[in-house]
């Protein structure tokens, strides 16, 4: 049986690349795609400009402006990256059926069984999907190929951007000893220190670790962690249009100023849950574990969880246990209230409890209203009372604008 051949295709800066495609005066200058910029808000992506500037994704926009006062903010556009992203997938799967989309900028191809169809050498392939997306859609991308999905994701990130690396088994062992754990992915800062801590800087170090170690320490993971320092991976690559398991929805939204005032807390909080209510109902999902998410100021943060017996898609009932949640743990405030964040768990699809209650099928019956009204309209037209200044929403990171609407008494 021959080697699996694994592309992984990671597009360069891919929200900011979309917006200087667009426009010609923001190429090869410092920008920034954030929320409004008018806000406090983070960076949400940066252009390579911003990156050699020291700028970074999840950095405050005040920050990056103290790095550099001149960097171009600008509003990010969820709906045109999603656009963007959808025919770059569409691309992929001209070349192979199994094509999994790892994030809205990056997917996994399994072309084993298809690279001869299209060129001489796997590393002609990754060349001809490059230059069909540049052709197409203007964008540049980093390509890794290997024997696997873990080391295809390493191999792209090793030159970036516009780079194309090949890892084979001739020179893997080689690669392991010279690259720090932290290049493997799934290893964060807080894991790298606790490997470190035992003692393990290099990826072959990693490999080398007795299980019985890295499994006292870290439990089920370790024998994952072992394998993934010997570049070892066996997870295939899935199907394009396959639906993946949906483990958890939720929304976080950072409030324009600290605040400790209850209304305005409580407010942003139901606003919070009638978006996740939203989202269930669109996908068909009810959840019985309501989570809470506080931020403080100085950036600490609180999370409390609740299961109920029975599975909810309503956001006014996801509000009622997550208000619990915050008068249970978040009472008295102990410093003012930076973000707030709600999700429901333990999902379920299609399986909705019925009542036989007219409150709830009230309830029901009102949720069905407002879908359809901001299907056709747009959400936050129609709010409940006691949300009656809408959030600006939240996608892929952003802050989207949005018209004030009418209020339900």
């Amino acid at each position: 049986m021959s080697e699996r051949v694994i592309v992984h295709v990671d597009m360069n800066a891919f929200f900011a690349s979309v917006e200087q495609r667009d426009n010609p005066h923001l190429r090869g200058k410092p920008i920034i795609v954030c929320g409004n910029p008018k806000s406090r808000t983070v960076v949400a992506a940066c252009s390579y400009e911003a990156k050699a500037l020291g700028i970074t994704n999840g950095m405050s926009v005040f920050e990056a402006r103290q790095l550099y006062p001149h960097v171009i903010l600008v509003g990010g556009n969820p709906e045109k990256y999603v656009d963007a992203a959808r025919r770059i997938f569409a691309i992929c799967v001209e070349f192979t059926p199994q094509v999994e989309v790892f994030s809205i900028d990056e997917a996994f191809l399994d072309v084993t069984g298809t690279w001869r169809l299209f060129a001489a050498t796997p590393e002609d392939l990754a060349r001809l999907i490059k230059q069909r997306i540049r052709e197409a859609h203007g964008l540049t991308c980093s390509i890794g190929i290997a024997p696997n999905k873990l080391l295809a994701k390493l191999a792209s990130d090793l030159q970036k951007p516009d780079g194309l690396i090949r890892i084979t088994d001739a020179h893997l062992t080689a690669l392991l000893a010279r690259l720090p754990v932290e290049t493997l992915c799934g290893v964060g800062e807080h894991l790298k220190a606790h490997l470190n801590d035992l003692g393990i800087v290099t990826c072959a170090d990693l490999g080398r670790a007795p299980a019985s170690m890295l499994t006292a320490r870290f439990g089920l993971i370790g024998a994952s962690l072992k394998r993934m320092g010997q570049g070892v991976d066996e997870r295939p690559v899935g199907m394009f249009n396959e639906e993946a398991d949906v483990k958890s929805m939720g929304h976080a939204y950072t409030l324009p100023r600290d605040t400790e005032d209850n209304e305005e807390i409580l407010g942003t909080l139901l606003r919070l849950c009638e978006r996740v209510g939203r989202r269930l109902r669109a996908d068909g999902y009810a959840g019985r574990t309501i989570s809470l998410t506080v931020r403080y100021k100085d950036f600490s943060m609180i999370s409390h969880a609740r299961t109920i017996p029975y599975a909810v898609d309503s956001g006014l009932r996801i509000y009622q246990v997550a208000r619990r949640l915050v008068e249970a743990s978040c009472r008295p405030l102990p410093q003012r209230v930076r973000l707030l964040g709600v999700s429901v768990s333990h999902l379920t699809r299609h399986q909705r409890q019925l009542s036989f209650l007219e409150e709830e099928l009230r309830l029901e019956r009102l949720d069905r209203c407002l879908d359809r009204i901001a299907d056709r309209f747009g959400e936050c037209c129609v709010v409940r009372a006691s949300a009656s200044t809408p959030l600006t929403p939240k996608s892929h990171g952003f802050l989207l604008k949005h018209r004030r609407g009418l209020v339900l008494g």
